[in-house]
C-alpha cells in the first residue's frame, strides 16, 4: 500500500444465533449470498471467514421468484437456533426505494428476529434512505451508492441516519460509462469525504472480483488508498485476501 502508517481500526464483535459477527462499524467483508430459494444458506452462514453476511434479494433474484424467496427469507430468519437446519442471522439487500419491490420486502423482514441490517440498493436520494432507516427502527441500514444520480446526493444521504455507505461499482459502471480505475478515483474520494463529513465510518468498496490472492489484495488496496474500510465479496475464497488488507481480527 501506499501509506505504510496506515492502521485499520479492528473489528468488533456481536453475537448472533451460534456466532459472532463483526460490529456494522468495523466489518470489513461483507458476502454476498444469492437469496434464491433453491440456494442453501445455512452452511454458508455459519462456515464463512466473513465479517458480515448479506442475503440478496435484489439482483440475484429474478422478478418472478422475489414473492417466494421473500417468504422464505422471512422463514428461515424467524426460526429458532435449535441445530444448523434452524434459522439463521443475516443482514439483506432489499430493492431500490423506487422499485415495485421495496414494500414487499419492508413488510417481510420487518419485526424478523433474525434481521441483523438491511443494505438499500441503487440509493438515489437521502429521503429514500431515511425511509428505510424509518421502515427498519433499531435495524442498521447502509445505502448504495450505485449512479451518478446516487453521488450528486451523497453528501446528503451520509447524514441521513444510514450507519455507512457503499459503492456499488458495476451499477455505477453501467450507469456512468466511466469504466478506468482512475476514473473511479472521484466518486470514491467523494462518498469517502461525505462519509467522513457525516462521521459515519469508512464505506464498503463495490464487489471484489476473481479469486487470485494477489489480485483481490491488490483491489483492497486501491480501496484503502480512497478511505474505504471494507468491501463486499462474493466468494469465500475471496475472505481471508481482503482481510490482510484492511486489517487482522
Amino acid at each position: 500500500m501506499s501509506d505504510s502508517s496506515y492502521s485499520p481500526p479492528q473489528p468488533e464483535e456481536t453475537s448472533h444465533g451460534d456466532r459472532s459477527f463483526a460490529s456494522v462499524e468495523t466489518a470489513r467483508s461483507w458476502l454476498m449470498l444469492s437469496g434464491r430459494t433453491q440456494v442453501d444458506l445455512t452452511t454458508p452462514v455459519r462456515a464463512t471467514a466473513a465479517d458480515v453476511v448479506v442475503v440478496d434479494l435484489e439482483d440475484h433474484v429474478p422478478e418472478s421468484e422475489k414473492p417466494a424467496a421473500r417468504q422464505r427469507l422471512r422463514t428461515w430468519l424467524s426460526a429458532p437456533h435449535k441445530d444448523e437446519s434452524d434459522g439463521g442471522s443475516v443482514w439483506v439487500r432489499i430493492d431500490a426505494r423506487s422499485t415495485a419491490f421495496w414494500e414487499p420486502a419492508v413488510a417481510a423482514l420487518q419485526g424478523a428476529p433474525g434481521l441483523q441490517g438491511i443494505i438499500l440498493a441503487k440509493t438515489e436520494s437521502a429521503t429514500e434512505a431515511r425511509d428505510t432507516v424509518e421502515a427498519f427502527p433499531g435495524i442498521p441500514v447502509v445505502a448504495l451508492i450505485e449512479s451518478g444520480r446516487g453521488l450528486q446526493c451523497v453528501d446528503e444521504m451520509a447524514a441521513s441516519g444510514v450507519v455507512r455507505l457503499g459503492f456499488g461499482t458495476g451499477d455505477f459502471r453501467r450507469d456512468t460509462r466511466l469504466a478506468s480505475p482512475s476514473a473511479l478515483a472521484y466518486p470514491r474520494t467523494r462518498i469517502a469525504i461525505a462519509s467522513a463529513a457525516a462521521g459515519v465510518p469508512g464505506p464498503i468498496d463495490g464487489g471484489t472480483v476473481g479469486t487470485d490472492p494477489a489480485d483481490i489484495r491488490r483491489q483492497a488496496e486501491i480501496a484503502v488508498e480512497y478511505g474505504f474500510t471494507g468491501k463486499f465479496a462474493l466468494h469465500e475464497q475471496q475472505i481471508l485476501p481482503l482481510h490482510d488488507i484492511f486489517g487482522a481480527q
